[in-house]
């Protein structure tokens, strides 16, 4: 599956200190991580060889500490940051997630700055739109 080529590709991060991440599931505590799929149309083109050019769309999700202290919000934003960073450096270096059933990796791309998408007195969920594209 792809989604399990990703999450691999994720828990590698070395700003995620080898936590575990988890697909379409994101927990109460601060420091958990997940992928979750969005919907899209996966298929970009197709060759007359039968070959495709496809997407998967994802979101990767965080839930980090999140009160009335401008700093730690602030570094939260900041990790954020970082982690799309590390996206950019990692795709130009040709570091693609390794997929199974023959899938090849061609890019990964941040399509979205971090944002809080939820809060509530203790944590936030921070996210971060991205793009696999892949040959099938």
């Amino acid at each position: 599956m792809i989604i399990d080529g990703v999450k691999r590709f994720f828990e590698g991060c070395p700003l995620l200190g080898g936590a575990e991440v988890n697909v379409n599931y994101l927990g109460r505590d601060g420091g958990e991580y997940s992928i979750d799929s969005l919907p899209s149309s996966p298929l970009v083109k197709r060759y007359v060889d039968g070959g495709e050019v496809r997407r998967f769309d994802f979101t990767f999700a965080a839930r980090e500490f999140h009160d009335a202290d401008c700093r730690q919000n602030t570094d939260s934003a900041l990790a954020c940051e970082r982690l799309i960073e590390w996206i950019e450096a990692e795709a130009e270096a040709g570091r693609l997630p390794e997929l199974d059933g023959g899938l090849e990796a061609l890019g990964l791309e941040a399509l979205s700055g971090g944002y809080v998408s939820s809060s509530n007195d203790a944590t936030a969920r921070f996210q971060i739109q991205c793009r696999l594209t892949y040959r099938k």
